[in-house]
């Protein structure tokens, strides 16, 4: 049976260094060891921290953005030959304890790619914004497979050894998380969503996507897969 010593847990960062410290040690203390940041060209202190052996961070250069630096740290994985890889974000609007929620829903359903989902716990306090920005990139998903994705821009994953293998990601910023769902559908993979909780503060809201993002979003990966389509 997986262990959690066997996932590699995976942290895209860019000026991140306020809250990395304490998330790897609350993901560690749950008991995944093993964890991946990758420093997405950081022009704060996160360049500079250091961890246990256990933590290793790579480094970009300049800032690509988020789908960019989880394309590496996949890259990673697939290198060290780890099974399993669950993505959070490094800003702390995830509960570390819902990683615990996708892996249980690993164990029983062995699914290939399983969404921590925001909008399946009824208690989230989203903002409107962030809800409209998910929403367009929902409906610009389904368009593309036919299934309705609550969540689709989730930050929290679990990519099995099948979605590793499968699914390369090619677009640098937000819009990845949609590709990522393409792809899976593309290539036939087991997708499950899971309730997960969130809490904003003014520190993430000042990261995060408004609904002008939403239609830059759709456009990035709408150009992409049109060039893909001419390949």
């Amino acid at each position: 049976m997986l262990q959690k010593n066997d996932i590699l847990i995976l942290l895209p960062a860019y000026n991140e260094a306020t809250h990395l410290r304490v998330l790897c040690s609350e993901i560690q203390q749950l008991g995944y060891q093993n964890i991946c940041i990758v420093n997405d060209g950081s022009t704060d202190e996160t360049p500079s921290l250091v961890f246990d052996k256990n933590i290793i961070m790579l480094h970009h250069i300049i800032n690509r953005g988020v789908g960019a630096a989880t394309a590496t740290g996949l890259k990673y994985a697939r290198i060290h030959c780890y099974k399993v890889v669950v993505t959070i974000d490094a800003d702390a609007q995830h509960q570390v304890a819902d990683i615990d929620v996708l892996y249980q829903k690993y164990l029983e359903t062995n699914a290939d790619l399983i969404i921590g989902s925001r909008f399946l716990k009824a208690n989230n306090k989203i903002p409107f914004f962030r809800k409209c920005y998910n929403l367009i990139a929902n409906i610009f998903t389904r368009i593309f497979t036919n299934r309705h994705i609550t969540d689709t821009q989730s930050g929290l994953k679990l990519f099995a050894e099948k979605a590793l293998e499968t699914i390369q990601i090619q677009t640098d910023g937000y819009e990845f998380c949609s590709e990522i769902i393409i792809k899976a559908f593309d290539n036939k993979l087991k997708i499950e969503e899971v309730p997960v909780s969130v809490f904003y503060t003014e520190y993430s809201m000042a990261k995060g996507q408004g609904i002008l993002m939403g239609f830059v979003t759709v456009f990035n990966l709408l150009a992409n897969l049109l060039v893909k389509d001419k390949d």
